[in-house]
């Protein structure tokens, strides 16, 4: 497997990443959102908690391949991959991977908790985006895949995380307090699907481009 080197690499490389598909999720859930006029922080209570789930599984996955691999060290927490194509064999290294899943299943259970006590979902994203930004910043340490790319000291996912933690910032200072989410149904969000005229139209115009 050929590795991509230089921080321009890891830049066009992010979309393939965990970041870039956590960023193209949360955007996805927005538009859906504004498109069928319904308040963002109504879709995203169950969906935010279920980003960190499935980012669990992911960073397993991660661990199994060898990708994502930690630094080399010589203490007693290590892994010794020998026929990995991606990570170096026979070399101690620090298992990030399983640190990473670990500290991602306790965001998922912070979630979940205030899930149940119906917290909106705007300040459950603010919640995922602070705790990941700082777990991610300082995982990123620990990491030995320097072939990503560094630019004065730090990697293109550090400097996704400082953006991360800045907007989670921004949404709880919107938010003021922790609100808490009225019950709605699934009647309620039914009635609410009423597409945006402007999606209509953005729609039509793609459909009549199409041969």
């Amino acid at each position: 497997m050929q590795k991509k080197a230089g921080f321009v690499g890891g830049i066009q490389t992010a979309g393939f990443v965990y970041y870039g598909g956590a960023i193209g999720f949360l955007l996805a859930s927005f538009l859906y959102a504004r498109c069928n006029q319904i308040p963002y922080s109504d879709i995203a209570s169950p969906l935010v908690p279920a980003l960190a789930l499935f980012h669990i599984f992911g960073r397993i996955g991660c661990f199994l391949q060898g990708c994502c691999y930690g630094i080399p060290t010589q203490k007693g927490l290590a892994v010794i991959y020998q026929r990995s194509e991606i990570a170096p064999n026979d070399i101690p290294l620090f298992p990030v991977q399983l640190i990473e899943a670990g500290a991602e299943a306790a965001i998922f259970v912070l979630l979940l908790y205030h899930l149940k006590k119906r917290v909106r979902g705007s300040a459950l994203t603010a919640i995922y985006l602070l705790s990941y930004g700082v777990l991610r910043f300082v995982l990123e340490f620990f990491r030995g895949d320097s072939y990503r790319g560094m630019l004065y000291g730090l990697s293109l996912s550090q400097y996704i995380s400082i953006l991360g933690i800045v907007v989670g910032r921004s949404l709880f200072r919107q938010a003021g307090d922790i609100q808490i989410l009225p019950i709605i149904t699934d009647e309620h969000i039914r009635d609410r699907l009423v597409p945006v005229p402007w999606c209509i139209s953005y729609s039509d115009s793609i459909m009549q481009k199409l041969p």
